[in-house]
């Protein structure tokens, strides 16, 4: 039996999408109403990518000589994850509206780095559903984060 393999060409999985979720009451338009959040939904290999370039690795040394420690003929290293590093350059890739690469908004805020944006701009309960809402952007959050995100945005 043969497979339909135009069945497997979806255009738009090949283009760049977007989510648009309910915005936070700290940001309204002129009317008074919330800016709608739109994120960027990022693919598996850059949510990889990112978690890389926060990983730094170094070699183990022997305390006594200095030389690099050997383990089954490999070299060993320590790795250390930045979690809270990852979190934030996640959510700066993420979110479309607002740009958190905007130069504009680094120099109004006074941060040099576009991953100081989101503690500047999202504060307390602010930054807990600007993060879910990446979750949900990414596919990584569960049902249950998604409902309780449109149960917030409710109350």
């Amino acid at each position: 039996m043969e497979t339909n393999l135009n069945a497997f060409m979806k255009p738009e999985l090949k283009e760049e999408q977007t989510i648009t979720l309910p915005g936070i009451d700290a940001f309204k338009d002129d009317k008074g109403k919330p800016i709608p959040f739109i994120l960027r939904k990022l693919s598996r290999e850059k949510i990889a990518e990112i978690r890389e370039n926060c990983t730094t690795r170094t070699i183990v040394k022997d305390h006594r000589t200095n030389r690099p420690m050997v383990s089954g003929n490999r070299i060993v290293y320590d790795e250390q994850y930045d979690s809270d590093k990852a979190g934030r350059e996640i959510m700066v890739e993420c979110f479309v509206q607002p740009d958190l690469t905007s130069e504009k908004l680094r120099n109004f805020y006074g941060v040099q780095l576009n991953s100081e944006l989101p503690d500047k701009l999202f504060q307390g309960k602010d930054f807990d559903y600007a993060n879910k809402c990446v979750l949900i952007a990414c596919g990584l959050a569960d049902d249950e984060t998604e409902d309780e995100v449109i149960k917030q945005v409710k109350n």
